[in-house]
């Protein structure tokens, strides 16, 4: 009886100390200053807002990146693929329906 009571309070001060955790990480996090870039030392609101521009900003001001040319090198391939697949599909149902067609003249 005395060893499941003390396995019991166990449990629950872990789970308190959990709980004062979570509250004590989230209470620094909400009184936590401004993030600043170190760089060009500008708040995270003024990143923010440059990163909008971007995305906001045409296709022909936008230059494009490395990753950004090797994804749409890697769609082409995948609709050439596609296409090859398609035309062996068509291929394999007009050789099925040849066969077929041997079968019954027989």
């Amino acid at each position: 009886m005395l060893k499941q009571s003390f396995i019991r309070m166990k449990k629950v001060l872990a789970s308190l100390l959990m709980v004062l955790f979570i509250a004590s990480v989230t209470v620094a996090a909400v009184s936590a200053e401004p993030v600043v870039a170190k760089d060009k030392n500008m708040s995270m609101k003024n990143l923010e807002m440059k990163t909008t521009e971007m995305k906001n900003m045409s296709m022909k001001d936008k230059t494009y990146t490395g990753l950004e040319k090797k994804k749409e090198k890697l769609e082409r391939a995948i609709k050439r693929k596609e296409m090859k697949l398609k035309d062996k599909i068509k291929d394999l149902k007009m050789k099925k329906e040849h066969m077929q067609n041997k079968e019954m003249s027989k």
